[in-house]
């Protein structure tokens, strides 16, 4: 099955956006916020790539700088459409990619998982920060 064929149909995507609790109104409280999610993105992915830069065991899943750039900005690209609340055919396709390709380099749960979480943290403490200064 191809990235693509993932979300075979519209209502197949609908359905996993309501079991995320993604619905028009959340979408639309996110695309509100967009802005200030966006602020901060690049600082939280330029910390995310620094620490896998100097994490062992996952700095050996990139060749060098250069690969480890094309990802950071695939996942640039992803990180936007969540920010922009775009959570379409393209999202859900990009998704399946970055899955596919962490399963495929053996890459284990537990360090995307945990290296979502430190992009999502820094975010939250940008936006924090803006909003109560």
């Amino acid at each position: 099955m191809g990235a693509a064929s993932a979300i075979e149909d519209d209502g197949q995507l609908q359905g996993r956006l309501q079991f995320s609790g993604l619905d028009a109104q959340a979408l639309a409280r996110i695309r509100a916020i967009s802005p200030l999610v966006l602020k901060h993105l690049r600082p939280a992915l330029d910390q995310f790539y620094e620490k896998i830069a100097t994490t062992s065991e996952v700095a050996t899943f990139f060749s060098g700088p250069e690969q480890m750039g094309r990802a950071k900005a695939s996942q640039a690209r992803h990180w936007e459409a969540i920010a922009k609340g775009e959570m379409g055919q393209d999202y859900y396709a990009s998704s399946v990619a970055i899955g596919n390709r962490h399963a495929r380099i053996g890459l284990k749960p537990n360090w995307y998982i945990n290296g979502y979480g430190l992009i999502v943290e820094t975010m939250i403490k940008g936006v924090m920060s803006d909003w109560m200064a």
